[in-house]
C-alpha cells in the first residue's frame, strides 16, 4: 500500500515538474515541516508527535529533530468490583535527531542521515482495595523504561513545488534497551538489551519554508 502512495505522489509531481521549474535542492537556511502521509492519505507525524522539523546548514547537508512527548492522569472507580480507586499514571518522551548528508541534487535528491535518538517511559498504577474488615490494601506496580540509541536512515526527496515536496525512507536503529519493573511487594525485576531493528519503511511530505 506504501508503494502504490508512493508511486501516485511520484506521478503527480512529474506532472508538475513538466510545466513548472522547480528547485531541486532546499538553500542553505531554508526550514521544513515533514509529516508522514498514512495509508488512508491521512496526516501524521514523520518522526515526533510534537514537531517534526528539519533546518538546511547548506545545499547539500541538514538537520532533523522530532520530538514527542505525552502525559496523563486517570482515578477509576468501579462500583462492580471491590476496587474502590484505581489510579493511573504515565509518561512518555521521546527526541530523536539526524545529521543529513545529500548525495545527488537530480530530479530525485537521494540522502543518507544518522544521528543519536533518546526515550523514556514511566507508568505507575495504584489500586485500592476494600475489604470486609475495613482495612483497605494498596496494590502498587511502577515502570521505568528507558531506550538511547544511534538510527540510519537513507531515502530521496523529490520536489512538486517550491514549497512542497514528497519522500520516501528507510532506516534501522541500533539501540540499548533498559527496564525496571517494582510490584506491590516492592520486588524488582530488571531488564538489560541491546537491539538492532529495523525502521518502517515511511512516505512523507515537507512544506519548506
Amino acid at each position: 500500500m506504501k508503494k502504490t502512495i508512493f508511486f501516485i505522489l511520484l506521478f503527480f509531481s512529474s506532472l508538475f515538474s513538466q510545466t513548472d521549474t522547480t528547485r531541486k535542492i532546499l538553500p542553505e537556511k531554508s526550514f521544513s515541516l515533514q509529516f508522514q502521509v498514512n495509508e488512508n492519505f491521512s496526516l501524521s507525524d514523520f518522526q515526533g508527535a510534537i514537531i517534526s522539523a528539519k533546518y538546511q546548514l547548506s545545499d547539500k547537508q541538514a538537520l532533523r529533530i522530532g520530538t514527542s512527548f505525552s502525559f496523563s492522569l486517570s482515578d477509576k472507580k468501579d462500583s462492580n468490583s471491590n476496587s474502590s480507586n484505581n489510579d493511573e499514571e504515565y509518561f512518555s518522551f521521546s527526541i530523536i535527531t539526524q545529521y543529513l548528508l545529500y548525495l545527488a541534487k537530480d530530479e530525485l535528491s537521494l540522502y543518507i542521515g544518522f544521528g543519536p535518538q533518546y526515550s523514556s517511559k514511566y507508568g505507575k498504577n495504584s489500586e485500592q482495595i476494600d475489604n470486609p474488615f475495613d482495612i483497605d490494601e494498596v496494590y502498587r506496580f511502577t515502570s521505568f523504561q528507558n531506550t538511547i540509541g544511534v538510527n540510519f536512515v537513507y531515502g530521496g526527496e523529490m520536489f512538486i513545488t517550491d514549497f512542497l515536496s514528497i519522500m520516501a525512507e528507510y532506516g534501522m536503529v541500533f539501540e540499548y534497551f533498559y527496564r525496571k519493573d517494582i510490584d506491590r511487594l516492592s520486588a524488582k525485576s530488571r531488564i538489560f538489551e541491546y537491539r538492532f531493528r529495523p525502521l518502517e519503511i515511511k512516505i512523507g511530505a515537507s512544506l519548506n519554508f
